[in-house]
C-alpha cells in the first residue's frame, strides 16, 4: 500500500511539473508574440509617451518586486525541504522501537496525506489553468493591419499598448516560474519518500518510520504550496490592476482623439468667424465715416445747447436766492415747532407721573379696603364668640342656682 501511495505521489508531482512547464512554455510563446508585434508596430513615438512614463516606471517596479519575491520563494523552498529532510532523518533514527500494530495506522495516515496532497495538487493545477486563461495574449490591444497609418497619436497609442502587453507577459512568466518552483518542491519531496520506501521495503518497522517521515514531508510541502499559492494570488491581483490601468489609458487615448477632433472643428469655426469679422470690419469703417459726418452736425447743435444752458444757469441763480429766503423762514418756524414739541413732551411727562401716582394710590386704597374687610370679619367673629361665652355664663349660673 505504501508503494502504491509513493507511486501516486510521484505521478502527481510529475503531472504538476508538466503543468508548470506547459504554463512556462505558454508564457515564453506570449513573450515571443509580444516581441514580434513590437517589431511589427514599431513606429514614431508621440509626446503622450513622455506623459505616461510614470505609469510605465510603476509597472517596472512591480515586475522587479515580483521577481524578487519569486527568487526569495525559491530559496525558502529549498531551505524548507532541507530542514524537513533533516527532521525526518532525526525522527527515523529515534523511532525504530515502535510496535508493529501502529503500521496500519501509519498506512491510513499515508493515504490521508496522499489524498490531501492530491487535493492541493488539483488546486495548484486549477490555479495554473486560471492564470493561463487570464494571462493569454489579448490581440484587442493591438491595431489591425488594415487600419490606416494616418495620425502619429494612434501609432504612439499602439506602441504603449504593446509595451503593456509585454509587461503582462513578463508577469505571467514570473508566475509560471513561481508555480514551477512549487511543483519542483513537491516532486523532490515525493521522490525522496519513494526512494526511502523502496530501500526499506522488507522491514515493517522501517515502513512505519518512513510513513511518518513522508507524512511530515507532505504536511510541510502542503504548507509551502499554500504559501506559494497565496503569493500567486497576489501577483494575479497585481496583473489585473495592470490590465485595468491599460484599459484606462486606452480610454484616455480615445478621449484625447475626440478632443483633437473637437479642437479641429473649433479651429474651423474660428476661421469662419474671422472671415465674417473682416467683412464686418469693412462695414464698420463705412459706418464710421457716416458717423463722423453726423458728429460734425451734432457739434453745431451742441454749441447751440451750450448757449441755452448759460441762460438756464442765470435763471437757476435767481431761483437759488429765493430758495434761501424760503429756507430761512422755514428754519424759524421749525424752531418754534421744536419749542412747542418740548412743552408738549413736558406736559405728557407730568401727566404720566400723575397717572402713576393715581395708580399707586388706587392700589393702596384697594389694599386698605381688603384690610378693613378682614378686620370686620375678625370683629364679627369676636362678637360671635362673646355671645357664645355670655350664653355659657348664663347657663352656668342657672346650673349653680
Amino acid at each position: 500500500m505504501e508503494e502504491a501511495c509513493g507511486d501516486d505521489n510521484n505521478q502527481r508531482s510529475s503531472i504538476a511539473l508538466d503543468d508548470s512547464r506547459f504554463s512556462h512554455a505558454n508564457a515564453t510563446n506570449v513573450n515571443h508574440k509580444s516581441m514580434v508585434d513590437d517589431d511589427k508596430y514599431n513606429g514614431v513615438k508621440s509626446d503622450e509617451e513622455v506623459s505616461d512614463s510614470d505609469a510605465t516606471k510603476e509597472l517596472e517596479e512591480e515586475t522587479m518586486g515580483s521577481r524578487a519575491t519569486t527568487t526569495r520563494s525559491n530559496s525558502t523552498i529549498e531551505e524548507d525541504i532541507l530542514s524537513s529532510k533533516e527532521s525526518s532523518a532525526k525522527t527515523d533514527n529515534g523511532s525504530n522501537d515502535n510496535e508493529e500494530g501502529d503500521n496500519h495506522d501509519h498506512d491510513t495516515c499515508a493515504l490521508g496525506s496522499g489524498k490531501s496532497n492530491e487535493s492541493s495538487l488539483q488546486a495548484v493545477e486549477t490555479r495554473n489553468e486560471s492564470n493561463h486563461h487570464r494571462l493569454q495574449y489579448n490581440p484587442s490591444f493591438f491595431p489591425s493591419s488594415t487600419q490606416s497609418n494616418g495620425t502619429v497619436a494612434r501609432t504612439s497609442r499602439n506602441e504603449k499598448q504593446d509595451e503593456y502587453v509585454k509587461k503582462g507577459a513578463r508577469v505571467k512568466a514570473l508566475l509560471a516560474s513561481a508555480l514551477q518552483a512549487v511543483a519542483d518542491g513537491l516532486g523532490k519531496g515525493g521522490n525522496s519518500t519513494a526512494a526511502d520506501r523502496s530501500d526499506n521495503d522488507g522491514d515493517e518497522v522501517d515502513v512505519g518510520d518512513k510513513s511518518r517521515k513522508t507524512d511530515a514531508d507532505f504536511v510541510h510541502v502542503q504548507d509551502l504550496a499554500q504559501k506559494k499559492s497565496e503569493e500567486c494570488i497576489t501577483l494575479k491581483r497585481k496583473l489585473e490592476e495592470c490590465q485595468l490601468q491599460i484599459q484606462c489609458l486606452h480610454n484616455e487615448c480615445s478621449a484625447s482623439e475626440q478632443n483633437s477632433s473637437q479642437t479641429q472643428s473649433k479651429i474651423d469655426r474660428t476661421l469662419e468667424a474671422l472671415k465674417i469679422a473682416g467683412a464686418n470690419a469693412a462695414n464698420a469703417r463705412a459706418e464710421a465715416d457716416a458717423a463722423n459726418a453726423r458728429a460734425e452736425s451734432l457739434n453745431r447743435q451742441l454749441n447751440d445747447l451750450q448757449a441755452v444752458i448759460e441762460d438756464t444757469k442765470n435763471c437757476m441763480e435767481i431761483v437759488r436766492r429765493e430758495n434761501d429766503e424760503v429756507s430761512h423762514a422755514a428754519r424759524s418756524v421749525e424752531g418754534r415747532l421744536i419749542q412747542v414739541e418740548s412743552e408738549l413732551t413736558r406736559a405728557a411727562r407730568v401727566k404720566r407721573d400723575a397717572e402713576e401716582e393715581r395708580d399707586v394710590l388706587k392700589t393702596r386704597a384697594e389694599k386698605s379696603e381688603k384690610l378693613a374687610n378682614v378686620l370686620q370679619d375678625k370683629v364679627n367673629d369676636y362678637e360671635d364668640e362673646i355671645r357664645h361665652l355670655k350664653k355659657d355664663v348664663v347657663e352656668m349660673d342657672e346650673l349653680e342656682q
